[in-house]
């Protein structure tokens, strides 16, 4: 008798069904390799713009409450209140003493440098009002 003969209907007979080969195992961590490395560098890029956005928050709040300072006390220059606005703002002080995040006023300039995991960006103030110039550090 032939062995598929003993075989129950419906049942289909495993003995010539093939298993994954080598090479397409190889290939399908190939492509899941490339697609985890594509999601990687979409977070990373969206990490790196949320630093960024961050940082621009924080210097437009310095700005604000630079401006209000110096109009509290009847000045148009929000320069010399700098440094006042920006103690002024809730700056994480565990990153501070981490040294992952410095802040560089310049009140003779006008300027407010702020400084997270190596980037940097650049607030100049104006008289004029808000808002000033944000520019990356040179």
């Amino acid at each position: 008798m032939h062995p598929a003969a003993h075989r129950p209907a419906g049942r289909p007979d495993t003995a010539c069904q093939p298993a994954f080969t080598t090479i397409e195992a190889i290939i399908a961590i190939v492509i899941l390799t490339i697609l985890s490395s594509i999601v990687a560098v979409g977070v990373t890029s969206n990490i790196d713009r949320s630093a960024a956005a961050s940082i621009d928050t924080t210097l437009r709040q310095v700005e604000l409450d630079a401006h209000a300072l110096a109009q509290q006390h009847g000045q148009v220059d929000p320069a010399p209140w700098l440094h006042d606005a920006v103690v002024a703002v809730d700056l994480p002080q565990e990153e501070i003493d981490a040294d992952l995040l410095r802040v560089t006023i310049d009140p003779a300039a006008g300027t407010v440098a702020l400084t997270r995991n190596d980037r940097c960006r650049l607030l100049t103030v104006s008289t004029a009002g808000p808002p000033g110039t944000l520019t990356t550090c040179p």
